[in-house]
């Protein structure tokens, strides 16, 4: 149904009602590819700004699952793909990387449990511009082109990422479901407010050794004043904007907060 008038599901009459789209949560997408209409959809929006989830199987083309269409947005996530579709299964990955992502809404680190899954010819790594946030406690193959291995079992790309949820068509450990819980949160990039919090700024600089000022009392109360300086946490930003339809443009390269 997406395929025949993917609009439909991705408009009102206000324009996009998402800010994240998902592909991918059954295993080989239930043998599912876009085609040539639900592409330019997709890709439409994706150029939005917006946030695109491609799950296990998707964006893939190989001998054992192939989707040419899905596998167009290859470039896009900065991964590689090859032909040969060879596969390793683990149900346990490792956190590799750390940021935004793996900060909220659950803290994650270590090593997580999934259920079963694999990457499929998916090269991640070396050359390779996709960044990877965890990784299969398998070994896996490395492409020799690229210095790549596919064993990513999440990764993303500016506001893009694949994820190798739904192998097992549907079940989801309490690990996964956090993750997938951070990593749409991740690619929520689109906003008309102003003013942001950073849930993955944490303050970590200690105060200076508190002072006591002055202590009045009476017969009933006791006041007592403190004092401490707080020298906070300096953490550097810098702002995009992306207008409809246009290229980046960067508004302010070296904020700092």
């Amino acid at each position: 149904d997406y395929n025949k008038a993917p609009d439909t599901y991705l408009k009102d009459e206000n324009g996009y009602k998402y800010d994240v789209l998902v592909f991918g949560t059954y295993d080989r997408n239930n043998d599912k590819d876009l085609n040539e209409n639900s592409f330019a959809a997709t890709k439409r929006f994706a150029e939005s700004g917006r946030g695109i989830l491609f799950g296990h199987d998707t964006v893939t083309s190989n001998n054992v699952v192939n989707n040419p269409v899905f596998a167009r947005f290859a470039e896009d996530l900065g991964i590689k793909l090859t032909w040969e579709g060879k596969y390793k299964e683990a149900n346990t990955v490792k956190v590799v990387n750390t940021g935004f992502l793996t900060s909220y809404p659950w803290k994650l680190t270590g090593v997580l449990t999934i259920p079963k899954a694999h990457a499929l010819g998916q090269f991640t790594g070396g050359s390779n511009t996709a960044t990877v946030w965890m990784e299969f406690t398998v070994n896996n193959r490395v492409d020799t082109e690229t210095g790549g291995r596919d064993n990513a079992y999440l990764c993303t790309k500016n506001q893009l990422a694949l994820i190798q949820t739904g192998h097992s068509s549907g079940k989801a450990t309490d690990d996964e479901r956090k993750i997938l819980a951070n990593t749409i949160f991740y690619l929520k990039q689109v906003t008309n407010a102003t003013e942001i919090v950073d849930k993955s700024a944490l303050d970590m600089q200690e105060p200076s050794q508190t002072e006591v000022i002055s202590v009045k009392r009476n017969e009933q109360r006791m006041a007592v004043e403190i004092a401490a300086e707080d020298y906070g946490t300096k953490y550097f930003y810098y702002v995009e904007g992306l207008p409809q339809g246009q290229e980046n443009v960067e508004l302010n390269r070296k904020s700092q907060i």
